[in-house]
């Protein structure tokens, strides 16, 4: 870890964009779709015992267990809504490309939903599966993270569920 730096600071960062308005959808563990709203995305994949295993088209080669992923709405949201750890990327035969499991962190995303990372405050462009967060975003999303006055044990939480997958 950086000397002196918090637990996101010393992990990659990587944003992932989701538009209700694509072909693409959430699946259940029991195999029904949804629209990829932001209400789906909270009712499908946050909370619960298991991690999500979202495809990727790009950026499967740079990801790595430990690193965060911000999931960012387009369309009429424009907002990031949800944050959460990777678990590990590999190659699904079954969907004839690469998957990443991700553990999307319920205390973070809820408080997404309460104050959202609105677009305009960053304005990194995300056109692919999978982008690492530039440092002007990086910056933005620090800056949240810091605004959340986190209880210290959900901090050591995240640091914890991050060391887990890669330390």
């Amino acid at each position: 870890m950086l000397r002196n730096a918090t637990p996101w600071e010393d992990v990659e960062h990587f944003i992932y964009p989701l538009n209700e308005d694509s072909d693409f959808y959430f699946e259940d563990d029991r195999g029904k779709l949804y629209p990829t709203t932001p209400d789906n995305f909270r009712a499908v994949h946050v909370g619960g015992p298991n991690s999500s295993v979202w495809g990727v088209a790009t950026g499967h080669h740079i990801l790595r267990a430990g690193h965060w992923v911000w999931a960012y709405f387009g369309g009429k949201q424009r907002e990031i809504l949800g944050v959460g750890v990777v678990q590990g990327v590999a190659f699904r035969s079954d969907w004839s490309r690469f998957a990443v499991e991700i553990r999307w962190d319920e205390a973070l995303t809820a408080r997404l939903a309460e104050e959202p990372i609105a677009y305009a405050t960053y304005e990194q462009r995300v056109q692919a599966a999978v982008v690492r967060a530039n440092d002007s975003t990086k910056k933005v999303l620090f800056r949240w993270l810091r605004h959340q006055a986190l209880e210290p044990a959900n901090i050591e939480r995240m640091a914890d569920v991050t060391c887990l997958v890669r330390c």
